[in-house]
């Protein structure tokens, strides 16, 4: 669960699906043997007051669970930022992955009273390769409105 202010959000990191018979066990490790850690810096406007910056890597493909209709990219990592933007994630397996950034304005009366999702006023994504061991450093993500907001 990521808070950010009066609101929280969460992700379903690195899904897994399988089946286990009457007296099976499986192991499910948590930790990554390869892979780096991402490193880098989000900006925004000047004057532009924010609850928090949501840090995502995600798959590049949505993908369809085995017990849904709707297709999801997986998520293998969010956090938040720190205040002044910069972020650090934990090991990431190799491979090529979407690196996603949303911000949350703080929210308007109206908004306190509604309920449902309420969606993030700025974004910024870039593709990023990820290699077998160190650290990615990304060029600073630079935050954009999301239009109708």
């Amino acid at each position: 669960m990521n808070r950010l202010g009066e609101i929280g959000t969460g992700a379903m990191l690195e899904r897994q699906y399988f089946e286990l018979q009457a007296g099976e066990s499986k192991a499910v490790q948590f930790i990554r043997e390869q892979g780096s850690r991402v490193r880098g810096k989000v900006t925004l406007p000047e004057e532009t007051k924010l609850m928090g910056i949501i840090i995502s890597i995600q798959s590049e493909k949505a993908e369809k669970g085995p017990y849904d209709v709707y297709e999801y990219p997986t998520t293998y990592a969010s956090q938040t930022a720190a205040a002044d933007g910069t972020f650090l994630t934990e090991r990431i397996a190799p491979g090529e992955y979407l690196l996603v950034a949303t911000a949350h304005t703080p929210l308007t009366d109206e908004q306190r009273f509604l309920t449902g999702i309420i969606g993030p006023s700025f974004q910024a994504q870039v593709t990023i390769e990820v290699s077998d061991d160190g650290e990615l450093l990304v060029p600073d993500l630079v935050l954009k409105p999301i239009r109708g907001e």
